[in-house]
């Protein structure tokens, strides 16, 4: 069995750390953390290879190819590429919805006992990770401190403390990384505030106006200093990689009418109507 999942983001981490426990018993299991700027690791899939894709898409026709070719199941809920495959004609196994984190999908989709009416909640530092991810930095006061705690203590999948966070002591664990992503948290706004002092600046991308940031880490926190929403549509953080290739992540405020994945998509890349990224050979706006 080949997992791939999304290493950028705590999400994607969370499904790979659900997968180590959840098929244990599949010692040559390999774990595969991707980006949207890797390239597809084709010499790792033969014909008799199971595929899990979590938090992660491979481009439309590579999607269809490795359904056509192999069992695949993908458990995701980026829109643009959910839209693309179902428009398709292709059913992919798996389970897929907008507006719920992929850990807590995946959650969902191998724990179906638990699923209720209304459905249980998945263990509370994975519903906290979850609902960083998608945007729901406000409806509860521990969103923001555990995802950063969370950065730094459950940053590897197969960390025995995720025992504790999805089986053990989920309360327990809830405590430790809101506690160590308090202190984590106060460093980051503080940095991210002298980072877009020194570096923000005005672009228009695609027809909008931009508050723009050339450090990858500023976007996250941007919008509680100079971000303006009578001057700027959305933000977004830029670098350079080591290939020459740009990677840019953009993030909207929650009242935003525009759909940063489908921006994304028009570059390549992918995400939700409230963050999104992609990486591209030149930038798409001057500096």
């Amino acid at each position: 069995m080949l997992v791939i999942h999304h290493s950028a983001d705590m999400d994607g981490i969370a499904c790979a750390a659900i997968m180590v426990r959840a098929r244990k018993q599949l010692p040559n299991m390999i774990l595969h953390g991707m980006d949207y700027k890797d390239p597809i690791p084709w010499g790792l899939i033969n014909k008799e290879t199971l595929v899990w894709m979590l938090d992660f898409s491979f481009p439309l026709n590579d999607m269809l190819r490795l359904n056509k070719s192999h069992i695949l199941t993908w458990v995701d809920h980026h829109e643009p590429i959910m839209k693309a495959v179902e428009a398709s004609g292709q059913e992919i196994p798996g389970l897929r919805r907008v507006g719920t984190a992929a850990c807590c999908l995946l959650w969902e989709y191998l724990n179906p006992q638990d699923v209720k009416d209304p459905p249980t909640l998945p263990p509370r530092p994975l519903w906290l990770l979850g609902e960083y991810d998608v945007g729901r930095f406000d409806v509860d006061r521990d969103v923001m401190p555990a995802q950063f705690g969370a950065r730094v203590l459950l940053d590897d999948p197969k960390d025995p403390l995720w025992d504790k966070a999805l089986f053990t002591g989920p309360l327990e664990t809830t405590m430790t990384l809101v506690d160590a992503g308090e202190t984590v948290l106060r460093y980051e706004k503080q940095q991210a505030a002298k980072l877009v002092a020194d570096s923000a600046f005005e672009v228009q991308l695609n027809g909008y106006p931009v508050l723009a940031c050339n450090n990858w880490k500023a976007s996250n926190l941007m919008f509680e200093s100079r971000f303006n929403p009578t001057r700027h549509a959305f933000v977004l953080s830029f670098q350079c990689l080591s290939d020459k290739r740009w990677k840019i992540s953009m993030r909207a405020p929650k009242d935003s009418q525009i759909h940063l994945g489908e921006l994304a998509k028009k570059y390549g890349g992918s995400g939700h109507a409230g963050a999104a990224g992609m990486v591209v050979d030149v930038l798409p706006f001057e500096l």
